[in-house]
């Protein structure tokens, strides 16, 4: 009997802390003076270090270097907008 409601208690601790969590990250997506670094759209990691090994393509997505250069394309890989100039940041 005891396992039981130790065991609904514990499921019950869970689902106010996982419902806890996912409120206070709304609450910080939401705050409009943070700027949200852009992330490679392969990897979803923000730039590191210099701006050299990093490319924003004309359609706004941007990748690592390296990444991209995973893909025989000329297209980018999330939308397949032609890459034509790419921006480097």
């Amino acid at each position: 009997m005891w396992s039981v409601m130790v065991g609904g208690a514990v499921v019950a601790f869970g689902l106010f802390y996982t419902l806890l969590q996912l409120n206070n990250l709304r609450s910080r997506s939401s705050n409009s003076n943070e700027t949200q670094p852009k992330l490679c759209e392969v990897c979803e990691l923000p730039q590191m270090g210099d701006a050299t090994g990093w490319s924003e393509l004309n359609c706004g997505h941007c990748y690592h270097q390296h990444c991209l250069n995973l893909f025989a394309t000329q297209k980018c890989i999330s939308c397949e907008h032609q890459m034509t100039n790419l921006k480097n940041s």
